[in-house]
């Protein structure tokens, strides 16, 4: 409605999706394929490993990012979060050590 709102003229003559080049199709392409994934990770897992999964896929995305944009100035704070992040992956999919045999005495 909005877009309506400021651009009738442009979106009447030449289409809504006028200006859509290949690489906003493939952006809109990636949000669905991760819309739809959601759901199947809640499914199929449970909600501690969505979490993991978002916080992966937001630090592989803005190395990703900065890498093919050309500015790889990451703070250090960002750095931090991402060590952190990986930390608790790692340490979250670590087999869990067994527990000593618990001995009753009478």
């Amino acid at each position: 409605m909005v877009a309506y709102s400021r651009d009738y003229k442009a979106i009447r003559q030449h289409g809504f999706f006028q200006g859509y080049n290949t690489l906003v199709w493939v952006m809109i392409t990636l949000q669905v394929l991760g819309g739809l994934v959601v759901p199947m990770v809640l499914k199929y897992a449970d909600s501690i490993l969505k979490g993991f999964a978002t916080s992966i896929s937001l630090v592989l995305d803005a190395i990703i990012s900065a890498y093919y944009l050309g500015n790889l100035n990451l703070s250090s704070t960002f750095i931090a979060g991402s060590l952190v992040v990986m930390a608790a992956t790692v340490m979250y999919a670590m087999p869990e050590k067994p527990k000593p045999p618990v001995v009753l005495t009478a």
